[in-house]
C-alpha cells in the first residue's frame, strides 16, 4: 500500500451555507434524491452533512469531523434540510481516530423529506480506479451535481492518518461533509478535504460505517 504525504486543506468554511433541491439531474438524464443532504452551520464552521440513519428516537447524521472543531459532546449546533427547515443538532459523537462525527436531530424537528442516504457495502466494495462519481455543486441551490474520477480506492494520507479514497474533483470551501455518490445514488463517502494538485480526500463509506457502530455504542451521553 502506498504511503501518500499530500498537504490536504480542510474545506469547511465560516460563512457559506449551501442548500439543495430534492432532485438533481444525475447520469444518464437518471435522477438523484438528494433531500438526504444537509447543511452545518456552527459558532465556528459551515460545512455539509448527511442524513445516515433514522429510527423512532429521531435523525442521525454524519459529518467530517473538523466541521465540527470547537465543540463537544453534547454542543448544538444548526442543520439546514434540503427543505429550507432549520433546526438544532446535538453532537452525538466525535471520532477519536477518522475524521466523522454524528450529530443527532430529534423527531419531532426532522422533516418527512429527510430520508437517509442510500448504503450497500456491495456497491462500495466494487468501486475501482477511474470510476465516476458523484457530489453536489458549491451552489447546490441549482440542485446540479458534479463529476470526479476515483484515482484511489485505498490510499494512506498522512494529513488524516487513515486510509482514504482519493477523487480528481473540483470540490470547493464549505464542502466538508457533503456525500460522494455513484451514479445509482449509493454512498461511496464523505468529503473532507482537498490537496493543491485538485485532489479530493473522501472519508470511505467502510470507515463511516464502522464509526457509526462505535458511535452507537459510544455515544456522548454515557
Amino acid at each position: 500500500m502506498d504511503r501518500k504525504k499530500k498537504t490536504i486543506i480542510c474545506i469547511s468554511a465560516a460563512a457559506l451555507l449551501v442548500l439543495c433541491l430534492f432532485i438533481s439531474a444525475g447520469r444518464n438524464g437518471e435522477t438523484q434524491n438528494t433531500s438526504s443532504y444537509v447543511t452545518v452551520r456552527t459558532p465556528y464552521f459551515t460545512g455539509r452533512g448527511i442524513v445516515y440513519d433514522r429510527d423512532e428516537s429521531g435523525g442521525y447524521l454524519a459529518t467530517a469531523g473538523h466541521v465540527l472543531s470547537g465543540l463537544v459532546c453534547g454542543d448544538l449546533c444548526t442543520i439546514v434540510f434540503s427543505d429550507g427547515s432549520e433546526t438544532d443538532a446535538e453532537v452525538f459523537y466525535l471520532s477519536e481516530t477518522a475524521d466523522a462525527a454524528f450529530l443527532k436531530v430529534e423527531e419531532e424537528k426532522m422533516p418527512d423529506m429527510a430520508v437517509p442516504v442510500k448504503k450497500d457495502r456491495k456497491h462500495f466494495d466494487g468501486l475501482q480506479e477511474g470510476d465516476v462519481l458523484y457530489t453536489l455543486t458549491a451552489d447546490g441551490t441549482q440542485g446540479e451535481s458534479m463529476e470526479g474520477v476515483v484515482l484511489s480506492t485505498w490510499i494512506y494520507l498522512e494529513d488524516f492518518s487513515l486510509d482514504m479514497m482519493l477523487l480528481k474533483m473540483e470540490v470547493k470551501g464549505g464542502m466538508s461533509g457533503c456525500a460522494v455518490v455513484d451514479a445509482k445514488g449509493y454512498i461511496a463517502g464523505i468529503i473532507c478535504g482537498i490537496s493543491r494538485e485538485g485532489e479530493a480526500a473522501v472519508l470511505p463509506f467502510s470507515v463511516i460505517e464502522s464509526e457509526w457502530m462505535l458511535a452507537k455504542d459510544n455515544d456522548c451521553k454515557r
